[in-house]
């Protein structure tokens, strides 16, 4: 057993770098495997042709088994799903086991999560040698360690070796007399923290009191946030750490700054952070276009991302109706064009054309601001000829009876007269 005033294990060396993180292409013989149980999966990090590793479900370790990776360049691809690496009892073993390795975690969704806590005297993620490294790009990473072993580091009597972080969250947990992210107990050498984007804005140390350390960078618009729990008396220096990396997100009209927010990885944009409708009534808001290209303003944000609204110019409808039994005519127009009322005057039987109304009254045919209806208006003809019924039009039509009754008889008197002498002349 050893002493309690034994001298706690320092903290990894912390390096932070501005310049992005390099990925270099995979060799054309480079494998991917996707694997959706705890056999396939480890099935796939023993096959040296494998290069990367897609978890397709969420996968939980059995007792007692752990991830061998050992001398191997891999990457962890979480995609989303959830690995569990915690139900190590009564073996001493490391959650995984990265002795002579180069992996990389990575989640190309921006929701998955690693948990992987160590064995008696084990890291969570081990190491053996300074050179070993594990670089986090993306995930949510939970590393814990057992009795004196580190939650990314040295087991016991074992240095600390090399993490690099890049994107993502992660959460450390050291052993007793660990640190969360280092050597293991009893071991000489220190690991080595790399945070690639921010840049340095704050002094480590000062987590000590569980202050956060914010270190960012306006050029890239990638945030990380430190803070450590201070050490019990049995623990290394710093026995949790927690980093979290955040992203600025930009709202673009294409011309000018709308909006930023910044936003955790693997969390979604406040809709509250989204600008209202930036378009005027000659534009219509259509979507917003995101660089990187395909994220949505609903997805995880992994990743700085600049979204810049896209426009279409409104389109209104202009309804002629002629109530004459003929049908509507119904155009869809730009905003801000010109529309001809109809110049040749509509026709109605029985009735005159007298001109057009429009509603609203304030429509402009000059210049199209508003859906309108514009509509012919009528007025009845009056006939030339009438049929009178009342009792002085039937008083008239007996005077005029009385008045042509003697000329009747004239000529029925002429006529009786000329056949008299006709037949006088036989």
């Amino acid at each position: 057993m050893l002493a309690l005033r034994r001298l706690p294990t320092v903290l990894a060396v912390v390096t932070l770098a501005a310049a992005a993180l390099l990925v270099s292409a995979p060799p054309a013989s480079a494998a991917t495997v996707t694997v959706s149980t705890w056999n396939e999966l480890t099935t796939a990090a023993a096959d040296t042709g494998v290069d990367t590793i897609v978890l397709g479900a969420d996968i939980t370790a059995p007792e007692n088994a752990y991830l061998n990776l050992q001398y191997r360049t891999v990457t962890l691809d979480l995609a989303g799903n959830e690995l569990t690496i915690a139900n190590i009892v009564g073996l001493s073993a490391a959650a995984i086991f990265a002795r002579g390795a180069d992996i990389t975690i990575a989640d190309s969704v921006g929701t998955g999560t690693l948990t992987a806590v160590g064995g008696s005297y084990r890291a969570g993620i081990e190491f053996w040698n300074s050179s070993d490294r594990v670089t986090i790009t993306g995930g949510t990473v939970t590393a814990i360690g057992g009795g004196w072993g580190a939650g990314i580091g040295g087991g016991s009597d074992f240095n600390g070796g090399t993490v690099v972080m890049s994107g993502g969250i992660l959460h450390a947990t050291g052993g007793v007399w660990a640190s969360a992210i280092g050597s293991g107990d009893d071991a000489g050498g220190e690991g080595t923290i790399t945070l690639l984007g921010p840049t340095n804005a704050g002094d480590i140390p000062a987590m000590a009191d569980r202050t956060p350390v914010t270190l960012a960078n306006p050029v890239t618009g990638t945030t990380a946030t430190l803070t450590a729990q201070p050490a019990t008396p049995s623990q290394g220096s710093l026995g949790t750490v927690d980093i979290a990396f955040s992203y600025e997100v930009t709202f673009t009209d294409g011309t000018s700054t709308l909006g930023t927010a910044v936003v955790e990885y693997g969390s979604t944009v406040d809709p509250d952070d989204i600008p209202a409708d930036p378009s005027g009534p000659e534009l219509t808001l259509t979507s917003w276009a995101s660089d990187p290209a395909g994220i949505a303003t609903t997805d995880p944000i992994t990743a700085p991302v600049t979204f810049t609204a896209q426009f279409e110019t409104t389109e209104l409808d202009v309804r002629t109706v002629f109530g004459n039994g003929r049908a509507d005519d119904v155009a869809t127009v730009a905003y801000g064009s010109t529309y001809s009322v109809p110049t040749t005057a509509p026709t109605r039987e029985g009735y005159e054309f007298t001109g057009w109304s429009v509603s609203p009254a304030d429509a402009d045919p000059a210049k199209v601001t508003v859906d309108a209806t514009w509509t012919a208006q009528w007025a009845e003809v009056e006939s030339d000829v009438s049929v009178d019924t009342d009792d002085d039009a039937l008083a008239q039509t007996g005077t005029m009876t009385t008045s042509i009754a003697p000329a009747i008889a004239a000529l029925l008197a002429a006529g009786a007269a000329l056949l008299i002498a006709r037949r006088r002349i036989q």
